[in-house]
């Protein structure tokens, strides 16, 4: 699991995605950390093998230029910088960043004839690697070597949006439909600029704003040092447009919608009140762990979104504190932030 952000306002946005991030990196990512911003039509992007301290140290991303952008920060994987988000288009007009994986929709997708028909049209992709290292789980391109996901789903967006004129969010809302996963993703475009698009299938993610400004996140916990206005999820199996003064959705409907129930809450906080009761660190992707029987066998699961809500609601309250730590960490010889949450 990741953890990603974005903001649209009057703001220079690079310095409030980095305080967004620094609020949120801990409690489930911090191996690779980048962004991208949109300015005077081009595209802006900074993105390192490590965590905001090793994207400050080696990139200018404080810097960035623009009012509109996106952030992120994953879980780990090999030690190279391509591998982070967010993955540029091929002329670098559109930026994109997802977290999740495959979930119940592995094996469903025909990634090498998506690649193939990518490449037919002169798209390149930056993370194909032969490294050994490189979990099964990635796609392969025809000769065996290794892509990241994210970096194809990013082509399959330009394509849609640049080549077949769809508005960002449909073009997004057509690459997932084509190839789900549970994922939650954020996009940009240079077409664009006055927006962030979303698709969220089930993973994690938060709206809020105050004066004219919109913010996204994994976590409303995200939040903490921008006092929003107001604060609520984004529907699951929809797109969004965000934008500085609204934010509107839309279904991605059949067969995706049909597959979308209730969300448990009872049974979910009978379970977690249990589980933090025993005075021990909880990290949340253990927490949401337990709950993912809560959903039948066919249907999108959201554990982790239901988790999130839950300690954000118990961190407030002060029934439940974050304490965190470290544990090594993707680039070599460095450590990652690991957060837990533990009972008061």
């Amino acid at each position: 699991m990741c953890t990603l952000a974005a903001y649209i306002g009057t703001e220079q946005a690079a310095p409030i995605l980095l305080r967004m991030m620094g609020n949120e990196i801990g409690y489930a990512s911090g191996h690779y950390t980048g962004l991208a911003t949109i300015h005077e039509g081009k595209l802006y992007y900074a993105k390192v093998c490590g965590d905001l301290d090793e994207l400050l140290r080696r990139t200018d991303a404080m810097n960035l230029p623009g009012t509109v952008g996106i952030i992120h920060s994953r879980t780990p994987g090999i030690p190279s910088d391509e591998w982070a988000h967010p993955f540029i288009s091929t002329h670098e007009e559109v930026a994109y960043v997802a977290n999740g994986a495959a979930g119940m929709f592995d094996g469903t997708r025909d990634f090498a004839s998506i690649y193939n028909r990518l490449t037919a049209a002169g798209d390149v992709f930056r993370t194909v690697t032969d490294d050994p290292n490189v979990s099964k789980s990635y796609p392969r391109t025809p000769d065996g070597r290794a892509i990241h996901t994210s970096d194809l789903l990013c082509g399959m967006i330009a394509e849609n949006h640049l080549r077949k004129g769809m508005d960002l969010p449909a073009a997004m809302g057509a690459a997932y439909m084509e190839a789900p996963s549970e994922v939650v993703g954020l996009s940009v475009s240079v077409k664009e600029p006055d927006s962030v698009a979303a698709c969220r299938i089930c993973m994690p993610l938060m709206w809020g704003r105050k004066n004219g400004a919109g913010y996204l996140a994994t976590t409303a916990l995200a939040f903490e040092d921008e006092y929003l206005d107001n604060i609520s999820a984004v529907p699951a199996v929809s797109t969004a447009c965000l934008r500085r003064d609204s934010v509107t959705y839309k279904p991605l409907g059949e067969p995706l919608s049909r597959m979308c129930i209730p969300m448990p809450w009872a049974q979910a906080i009978r379970i977690l009140d249990e589980k933090m009761a025993d005075g021990q660190e909880h990290h949340i992707g253990w927490l949401y762990g337990n709950l993912k029987s809560l959903w039948p066998q066919g249907t999108i699961q959201e554990a982790a979104m239901l988790t999130f809500q839950y300690v954000h609601e118990e961190v407030k309250a002060g029934r439940m504190k974050v304490v965190k730590g470290t544990i090594k960490a993707s680039l070599p010889g460095a450590l990652a932030p690991r957060w837990c949450f533990k009972r008061v």
